[in-house]
């Protein structure tokens, strides 16, 4: 009798635990990201910021949502100022080379319009997906780490098109798909979240383009967009 006792102790131990890993919510992975881009003048030997415009993104298993903005610019009787807005969301299958647009970031948005992509495609605004950003680099000259919040860049520089360029690498997500530049990260094996470029014979004007990592995974909001979208796939198929 004790020894079915603890067999059934035993079988009731593992169907317990069993039942906790099933019943544990489903980590949502992903990548999401900020791109900023900011274009600079340089006067009294101080940088100021001319433009600055961020932009969300997020990455799922080869489904690519990206935050649409545009620059404003208004000028009245005394003042003329820049202002930046969000016009939409893009969603984009990158396996069947179809794109859904959305006017806000949620499982409920309403759709602006549907339709399928080439390679030629040429998007405005947010994060392009569908073709990998390039940053042609002859030769790298590799410069001293730098350590910023607790996290080490690699950094190296570059000279092309009478433009000096520097980039930043963090290797220690080199398995992330967001990267400046594919052909610079495949060429060092760690991601380009940092970007800067400005002309050798003018360089008060320069252009830099940053990646702020949010996360590596979606809370139950932004995955719950994704599955909507997906579905809408189905829903609202493209001829």
């Amino acid at each position: 009798m004790k020894k079915l006792l603890l067999l059934f102790t035993y079988f009731l131990t593992i169907f317990l635990s069993l039942k906790c890993k099933v019943s544990k919510p489903p980590i949502n992975e992903g990548e999401a990201i900020e791109l900023v881009r900011t274009l600079w003048h340089m006067g009294n030997n101080k940088d100021t910021p001319n433009i600055t415009i961020k932009e969300r993104a997020w990455y799922q298993d080869s489904i690519g949502i990206t935050e649409l903005c545009r620059i404003n610019f208004v000028e009245t009787d005394t003042s003329k100022y820049v202002y930046i807005s969000t016009t939409g969301y893009r969603f984009v299958n990158l396996k069947q080379k179809r794109v859904y647009e959305y006017t806000s970031f949620s499982d409920t948005a309403a759709l602006k319009r549907k339709y399928r992509y080439t390679d030629t495609t040429e998007f405005i605004a947010g994060w392009n997906f569908t073709t990998k950003p390039r940053i042609g680099a002859d030769s790298l000259t590799q410069l001293t780490d730098t350590l910023i919040d607790k996290t080490v860049y690699t950094r190296c520089k570059f000279e092309e098109d009478l433009f000096n360029n520097i980039c930043w690498f963090r290797c220690d997500k080199k398995n992330m798909y967001f990267t400046l530049s594919r052909e610079i990260s495949d060429r060092i094996g760690c991601p380009v979240f940092f970007f800067s470029s400005y002309p050798i014979k003018n360089p008060d004007r320069k252009h830099e383009q940053k990646i702020n990592l949010i996360s590596q995974r979606f809370p139950d909001s932004v995955q719950k967009v994704f599955n909507a979208w997906k579905k809408n796939e189905l829903k609202y198929p493209i001829e």
